[in-house]
């Protein structure tokens, strides 16, 4: 029965890869294999996509090409194909393949480092910020089961949005009133006149980076704003890069039920 799989599934992994083959003519086929490899095992998933990327290899305009598509589609937090460890697995075959040139592997290389900072299941890496009242605070210093970090920019449109919804959230509203999650909003921009005039949740606890160290140290990488972050009693990352307030309170739901 095992083998019957194997033979099975390697026969899957040669298909995909002959099928990618014609990327330079529709690109859909790779779009296609990205988007049922989510539904795979990620090791399997994995593996079909290393073999895919080994096929690409024969044509390295083709190969460029994925490489693009991959970043635009798995690597992309607002994008609906977006996988970050599949991404990662990507871009470990891509760094250490044959075909592109050691200039060319320079962002692949920074975009590996960015991608596994803080990864899901990780540790989050701690951050300091100061609050309206010029108290000095730490992310590890806040205790309850569920952490809920959104970082956003003071100046930024799409953040105000988000804002005025999370404030209405009525499970992110009951999950704070009893005491099972701590809603932590991080400003990263360095207007500190803006970030004093906007209104934030009156329940959350509102921050700023006012060392700049997310930045300046590389702490978290973060492509946009606004974006979620929740994180568990440990602070171990649960979402990351999330930019959909939809899809926080999904995962806020499935925790409460826990």
């Amino acid at each position: 029965m095992r083998k019957t799989f194997l033979s099975a599934f390697l026969m899957l992994a040669a298909a995909f890869a002959a099928q990618a083959q014609n990327i330079a003519l529709k690109v859909n086929v790779f779009e296609e294999l990205l988007r049922q490899a989510q539904s795979m095992p990620i090791d399997n998933a994995k593996m079909i996509l290393g073999s895919t990327m080994n096929a690409l290899g024969k044509n390295p305009k083709d190969y460029r090409k994925a490489v693009e598509l991959a970043e635009r589609r798995l690597g992309n937090p607002a994008d609906s194909l977006h996988n970050e460890e599949l991404y990662i697995a990507l871009l470990e075959n891509i760094t250490s393949d044959y075909v592109l040139s050691s200039n060319e592997k320079i962002r692949p290389t920074l975009l590996l480092q960015n991608a596994r900072k803080n990864r899901i299941g990780t540790v989050a890496t701690d951050i300091d910020f100061v609050t309206r009242d010029g108290k000095k605070q730490t992310l590890y210093e806040i205790s309850s089961p569920l952490t809920l970090i959104l970082f956003n920019d003071a100046e930024c449109e799409a953040c105000e949005l988000v804002l005025n919804r999370l404030e209405n959230s009525k499970i992110i509203n009951s999950l704070i009133d009893s005491g099972k999650l701590t809603l932590l909003t991080i400003n990263t921009g360095n207007n500190k006149s803006a970030w004093n005039k906007k209104a934030y949740p009156p329940k959350a606890i509102n921050g700023w980076n006012k060392s700049g160290s997310i930045d300046e140290k590389g702490l978290y990488d973060l492509p946009s704003t606004p974006l979620f972050y929740l994180l568990d009693n440990d602070k171990k990352v649960l979402l990351k890069n999330e930019p959909s307030l939809n899809a926080v309170e999904k995962r806020l739901q499935r925790e409460e039920r826990q």
